[in-house]
């Protein structure tokens, strides 16, 4: 009788599911946005066929976005059930879901247990459960299909899965009673012990709970400063609930443990030093007690521990930080002004050179934190130059880790003159809080950053996770220059192109006379690598105002070469002797500051002349073969006048030639015409002078046809006398150029004849 009636219970089951089967035709999407009761018309659109009344038997049913939905009476056997993202399905305490099909969660949606039940009912189709779930109580019924887990499932209550096959798909998991089934897991009958492996256990509950002061537990201990006070709540934990157990008035001993020290184990961690009220062996009241810590030195992982009256050690789970409160960064060797204004201070540090930097930790009672042992890293945004500056220079280095809370580096660089300083937070340590930021006990990646290195608890009790120096730091420094770089500039008219026969220097292949001017730059520069850019890395650009120095200019006779001498008895001189007027590291001589080279004798050989700047601080573009230095030929020059001569009454044309000296034998010039010059220019109106030898012709006959200003090609240039009308003959010369002066006269004559040699009159000095 028992076997018929079994039989006759699975075929009346075996009937439910195929006629629920049969009415999936309808569908019930949720259409309430406020939380709706299941079994109201109003909480479905029944333009599916889903009626005016709850869902029907076997109907497919889903939580549309937007949409919440309370189960406040069982259901129907509906077929399918989907949460849709933003959607919500509660559950209600004595109520039951029933469903022939699947249960979806789609990420996004929300499923609440609300104490009720969910049943899973169907004898000949597999079923899923897709998504994540936590349930209250879980019911399967599906003896021929099974049901499969695709996702996280939870159940906290009761898990009646009866004889049906269990699947758990890989990747997924089930929780029941606290065991964890993780997947793969075989198609089997679920008996908790040998099912897949009997599952992962829970860890054994905790003897004592310690959390932040008014926290319940299983709360977090939030980061701390050293040296600050902070409260934390210490209970007994109840086995049977996980919860207080007031009854507990045993005593205890409490301190802090370095969880991240080497072989660290709770049991026979030594506590580290602090303050700790109440003391040892305190009674608890109901199975708590407040205790007050004081920490005096940094620590990036400690745990609370608790020994009790048996002398059993265990530690609560959380894990926290004590930070330094700041951080004061100073420099043994970059400190000539703590003020950042002094142009003489020192010592001073090149541009790009190495020097040191000290962060010390600090404790909230401003000593030195010597429990921090993190590496802190600079913030380049905080690098503020010294007033005035062009630009903010670039810092770089590294700090070691610190020893006793003071971190050092010696490698630091800073590519700028002048000073520096970092203003607040320039100097920080964001991950020695790493144990408590990860999981939000400290205040990080705040709308307000600044809130991220608080060191005043917010609403929440939490400071902020990172910290650094708190103010401004004094100004770093001097900085000066590494060298010079030395160019002669390109101008219209200088350097001419280096005549043929002579060898120029490559650093411009030109060439420029005696005491003719040129254009000379010179640039500050740091050790980095120039690369041609406007304004380019090398340069010093904060070198200008009171932090550019007097620089002298000399003159040498290579590349890194010794110094030609200048300035004394029968020595060249070279103008201007220092120059001036920097502007974002870099000075120009031009227009009537241009520079120029004079021999003290004209019959001075070509010589090569590399341009050497020196400042008062030291700094030089001599730096043997690595200089950079302008050079360019210099050669004594003078203008040739050729003679002519021809009838008072006809116009008179004279050739006027620049030449330079391109060899020297007995005291003597070889003079050559300069080819390549097509940039020497006079003024044939103005320039000209003329010395009467005999008459009638006079100064007031001689007057040049169209004169004014002219310019040479090649060398030379051509001009003509008007016809005087008077004979007599005179000595034609140029009063300019001036390096180029007194030059070479030519003979004008007018109406006698003295053949066509060339007369060249000198009454030449020495230049």
């Amino acid at each position: 009788m028992k076997r018929a009636n079994h039989w006759l219970g699975v075929l009346s089951l075996i009937a439910m599911s195929a006629f629920a089967q049969g009415a999936l035709a309808a569908t019930c999407t949720s259409i309430a946005t406020t939380q709706t009761d299941w079994n109201k018309g109003a909480a479905w659109d029944n333009g599916g066929g889903c009626g005016t009344g709850q869902p029907p038997t076997g109907a497919t049913v889903i939580i549309d976005t937007g949409t919440s939905i309370l189960a406040d009476a069982s259901t129907n056997v509906v077929g399918n059930v989907t949460i849709n993202s933003g959607g919500i399905l509660s559950g209600q305490a004595g109520n039951t879901i029933s469903l022939s099909g699947n249960l979806t969660n789609i990420p996004g949606g929300t499923f609440t247990a609300g104490g009720g039940i969910v049943s899973l009912f169907n004898l000949l189709t597999p079923q899923t459960i897709s998504g994540t779930f936590t349930f209250a109580d879980l019911m399967l019924n599906n003896l021929l299909g099974g049901v499969t887990f695709s996702g996280n499932v939870t159940v906290t209550g009761a898990f009646t899965p009866g004889l049906t096959p269990i699947t758990v798909e890989a990747g997924s998991t089930l929780t029941v009673g606290g065991t964890t089934y993780t997947g793969p897991c075989a198609s089997a009958i679920f008996i908790a012990a040998t099912y897949c492996g009997g599952g992962t256990k829970p860890p054994a509950p905790l003897a004592f709970d310690a959390f932040e002061q008014g926290s319940t537990v299983g709360g977090h201990i939030w980061t701390h400063i050293a040296g600050q006070q902070f409260q934390l709540d210490v209970v007994k934990i109840r086995a049977a609930t996980g919860g207080v157990d007031t009854g507990y008035t045993s005593r205890i001993t409490v301190g802090l443990v370095d969880a991240s020290a080497a072989g660290f184990t709770c049991a026979t961690a030594v506590p580290v030093t602090a303050t700790v009220s109440p003391g040892a062996n305190t009674r608890m009241t109901s199975g708590k007690t407040t205790y007050t810590f004081t920490v005096p030195a940094a620590y990036k992982n400690l745990q609370v521990q608790v020994t009790d009256r048996n002398g059993v050690v265990t530690c609560p789970n959380d894990h926290f930080a004590v930070r330094p409160s700041l951080f004061t960064v100073s420099s043994s060797n970059a400190n000539a002004d703590a003020t950042g204004a002094s142009a003489t201070a020192t010592p001073v540090v090149k541009a790009g050179a190495n020097f040191a930097l000290t962060a010390t930790a600090v404790t909230a009672t401003s000593t030195t934190d010597t429990g921090y042992a993190g590496t802190p890293t600079l913030d380049n945004a905080q690098l503020a130059a010294h007033a005035g500056a062009v630009r903010n220079g670039t810092l770089a280095g590294t700090f070691g880790a610190a020893v006793a809370g003071v971190a050092s580096g010696t490698a630091f660089t800073y590519d700028d003159v002048g000073y520096f300083m970092l203003n607040a937070n320039g100097v920080v340590d964001a991950t020695f809080t790493a144990v408590d930021s990860a999981v939000g006990d400290c205040v990080i990646n705040d709308a307000i950053p600044a809130n991220d290195f608080s060191n005043t608890p917010n609403a929440a009790g939490k400071v902020g996770c990172k910290f650094g120096n708190t103010a401004a730091t004094s100004y770093f420094g001097r900085f000066i220059p590494d060298h010079f770089d030395t160019a002669v500039v390109a101008t219209a008219t200088t350097p001419m192109p280096c005549p043929t026969g002579l060898t120029c220097p490559v650093s411009y292949d030109g060439f420029v006379y005696s005491g003719q001017p040129f254009s000379v730059q010179v640039s500050a520069r740091n050790t980095t690598a120039c690369a041609g850019g406007s304004p380019d890395a090398c340069t010093t650009q904060n070198y200008q105002g009171t932090f550019a120095q007097t620089v002298t200019l000399s003159a040498a006779a290579s590349k890194g070469g010794a110094v030609i001498a200048t300035g004394g008895a029968g020595q060249p001189t070279i103008v201007p002797a220092n120059i001036a007027g920097f502007g974002s590291g870099v000075a120009t001589t031009s227009g009537a500051a241009s520079s120029a080279f004079t021999f003290a004798v004209v019959a001075t050989p070509p010589t090569d002349v590399y341009v050497r700047a020196n400042d008062t601080d030291g700094a030089s573009s001599l730096r043997g073969a690595s200089s950079v230095e302008g050079g360019v030929k210099v050669a004594s020059g003078q203008i040739k006048i050729s003679n002519a001569y021809g009838s008072e009454l006809l116009p008179l044309t004279m050739t006027a030639t620049v030449q330079y000296c391109s060899a020297v034998a007995g005291g003597n010039c070889t003079w050559t015409k300069s080819t390549t010059d097509s940039a020497t220019s006079f003024n044939t109106a103005a320039d000209i002078v003329a010395q009467i030898i005999d008459g009638p012709l006079a100064g007031g006959d001689l007057k040049v046809s169209g004169g004014g200003a002219v310019t040479v090609g090649g060398g030379s240039r051509t001009f003509t006398f008007g016809a005087p009308n008077k004979t007599g003959s005179a000595n034609i010369s140029l009063g300019a150029p001036a390096y180029l002066s007194p030059n070479a006269a030519g003979r004008a004559t007018f109406g006698v004849y003295k053949g066509n040699e060339a007369v060249i009159y000198r009454g030449r000095r020495g230049r």
